[in-house]
């Protein structure tokens, strides 16, 4: 027992020396996984429409970065495990110590695997918490998505496990497979090498022979997600969600955990492949072969047949993207023949290689099964597996409550051409979708009224008075804004210029609830831009239009702006209210700008639900403490309301700074 047990101590120092790595690489990739969660919900607020765009995939990009680190810290832990045991003189002075073969491998063994396993146990639990902050803080967004249900299944509790799992013995069956290439071959740096391209052999020749073949793409996901797990955690594919009795499709991106179980014991027999190839590799080693790369036959063989496919499958690569389209057309043919020609090369090298330090050995076995093989492999046909497609089917319920029209400018176009335009400034228009800009040179000018005479004909009155008010202004950059109907205008007067923004946006609400709840609460200054219908829930959105110019066009100086998202049950209560905030570098909220404009939707919801007028002046307060950095957040109460504030970003970047409140109805 004192043998093993100061073995134990010689072989666990690579272990844990690495072992510290893997653990500074899953706390980071927590830290990671935690800011992305924070700065995605960021997002969501800054564009306030973001669930029309949520990936379905929460923690899968993550474990991709999270592998290649891992597999790293592998190589180099295998590496300083297997330093000194590839020369004659080492081994026969470890051969006269007490301790077997079998011994030293499977200390070696434990040891690797659990300086990485008990990192990744402490990476998983944070993670399952990670997952229940990620979901309470996505609810809403989720809620009002018709395939809310195929998302929270993505995201569920028992496809994370499965996945950690997955990860985990993926980690094992190819930590065991670098471990088991350290047997077979007595070279450490090459076995690390040839370790490093086995790995990524599968996929090169799947992919080469995809491009070369044409066989079914699908036939390729096939394989990647079946039979190369590694791939399948890397790599993240397409899933879609139709809407019932129809084609739309809305893209999910989602790597193909619906076979995880499959993939988990497909890791799980690789692993045990490699562990009894090990054992036995262990028990037959001998001094005498450490000078002879590769001692054991059939791994010869192996490495020779690998290293000459790759080798076919390169070349004709290099042939028919590279260098064949130069002098031919139809390269089909020389692709074949160049595939052959790779091949014989390849063969030629790695028999060269296979037999280093094998002088007085014959060479002569496998020479006739080995191009049998490599034959049978470049000649073989592809089977074609009839393609499927990773689909969900749910009930789309949006058409139920809205419709939204297409917009056209047509009609303003030819009134502001037929209009008789003196020339005294220099003018001119463009369009970009749902908006149109309108440009004069000198706001001082004639045709800067009669443009404001064309919107008035066929927006509505106010906006010459709007333009008058401007002519008023101080030197900078001075802006006004107004919702007539379905139109929002911004108007802009930059030392003299003025640009003027229209938006058109054609959101007719089905649901008189609805239209009765929009047009009590907007106010003069904000317009309805979208809604979402969950199965259970749904979301209005309204905005103002420096809110629209900020998150739409290019180009243009971001200005404070606002939005408010309603989160109502189906059924017509209001469930939740969100008031956004943007606001940019040397901006000053006054209090009069606060309560006549943003924060009037706020004071109409409230009274709406409370089905009387009822103050709100303690999340002013609150607000305004907020907005001047007195406090980073604050909550309190209003009846049976809760509000909490929060601020996000910083006035001094691209995006601006983020205060939300959030009022929630415990009714």
């Amino acid at each position: 027992m004192k043998n093993i047990k100061a073995l134990i101590e010689v072989e666990v120092r690579p272990a844990i020396m690495m072992g510290i790595y893997f653990l500074i690489v899953n706390i980071s990739g927590l830290l990671f996984a935690s800011l992305d969660i924070n700065n995605g919900f960021e997002r969501y607020l800054r564009y306030g429409k973001a669930i029309e765009d949520i990936s379905g995939e929460i923690f899968l990009p993550l474990m991709a970065s999270l592998v290649a680190f891992t597999f790293f810290g592998m190589i180099i832990l295998i590496y300083f495990q297997f330093k000194n045991d590839k020369s004659i003189d080492i081994g026969r002075f470890l051969k006269a110590l007490p301790y077997t073969n079998m011994q030293r491998c499977l200390v070696k063994i434990v040891a690797g695997i659990l300086s990485f396993s008990i990192p990744f146990i402490v990476f998983s639990v944070g993670l399952i918490a990670l997952r229940s902050h990620a979901i309470l803080q996505f609810k809403e967004a989720y809620s009002v998505l018709s395939y809310e249900s195929v998302i929270m299944s993505i995201n569920s509790l028992e496809n994370l496990i499965y996945l950690l799992v997955l990860v985990q013995m993926v980690y094992t069956a190819v930590y065991l497979f670098i471990f088991m290439v350290q047997y077979l071959m007595n070279n450490n740096i090459g076995s690390l090498v040839v370790s490093i391209f086995s790995l990524a052999a599968p996929a090169f020749i799947v992919i080469s022979a995809w491009e070369i073949y044409r066989f079914p793409y699908y036939t390729r996901i096939k394989f990647e997600r079946l039979f190369l797990p590694i791939y399948s955690i890397i790599v993240q594919r397409k899933t879609f969600v139709f809407e019932s009795g129809t084609m739309n499709k809305h893209v999910l991106f989602w790597s193909y955990i619906e076979d995880i179980g499959l993939k988990i014991l497909i890791a799980a027999v690789i692993g045990l492949l490699c562990w009894g190839v090990i054992c036995q590799a262990a028990k037959k080693s001998k001094i005498e072969d450490a000078d002879v790369l590769i001692p054991h036959p059939i791994s010869r063989g192996i490495f020779i047949i690998g290293v000459s496919v790759c080798a076919a499958f390169l070349v004709a690569d290099i042939s028919k993207f590279l260098i064949l389209p130069l002098i031919m057309d139809d390269t089909t043919l020389m692709t074949q023949v160049m595939l052959v020609i790779g091949g014989v090369l390849g063969f030629i090298i790695a028999k060269k290689i296979g037999y280093i330090g094998m002088v007085s050995k014959k060479k002569t076995k496998g020479k006739k099964i080995v191009p049998f093989i490599l034959c049978m492999v470049l000649c073989a046909g592809c089977t074609r597996i009839e393609e499927e497609a990773n689909t969900y089917r749910t009930i789309f319920y949006d058409d139920e409550y809205y419709i939204r029209e297409s917009v056209s400018w047509q009609e303003l176009q030819e009134k502001i051409l037929r209009s008789t335009l003196t020339d005294d400034g220099r003018w001119g228009f463009s369009q970009d979708d749902d908006q149109f800009f309108i440009d004069i040179s000198d706001i001082e000018s004639t045709v800067a009224m009669q443009i404001g005479d064309v919107l008035e004909e066929i927006i509505g009155e106010g906006l010459i008075q709007i333009i008058e008010d401007l002519k008023n202004t101080k030197e900078g950059i001075v802006t006004k804004e107004a919702t007539i109907g379905e139109y929002a205008i911004l108007f802009k007067n930059n030392n003299g210029a003025l640009r003027i923004n229209l938006i058109k946006k054609t959101i007719h609400l089905k649901d008189e609830l609805s239209q009765k709840i929009v047009e009590k609460v907007r106010g003069p200054e904000f317009m309805l831009t979208g809604m979402r219908v969950g199965e259970h829930y749904n979301m209005l959105k309204i905005e103002t239009p420096q809110s629209i110019i900020n998150l739409t066009s290019t180009g243009v100086e971001k200005r404070m702006a606002s939005y408010y998202q309603l989160f109502r049950k189906n059924t017509g209560e209001v469930t939740k209210v969100r008031w956004v905030v943007n606001v940019f570098r040397g901006e000053k909220l006054y209090h009069k700008e606060l309560e006549t404009k943003h924060v009037r939707p706020l004071q109409n919801i409230v009274n709406v639900i409370e089905t009387q007028e009822t103050s709100i002046e303690p999340i002013i307060l609150d607000f305004k403490s907020v907005y001047d950095n007195k406090k980073i957040k604050s909550s309190g109460k209003i009846n049976d309301m809760n509000y909490k504030i929060n601020k996000y970003g910083s006035q001094n970047n691209q995006y601006g700074e983020l205060i939300e409140v959030v009022l929630e109805i415990n009714k």
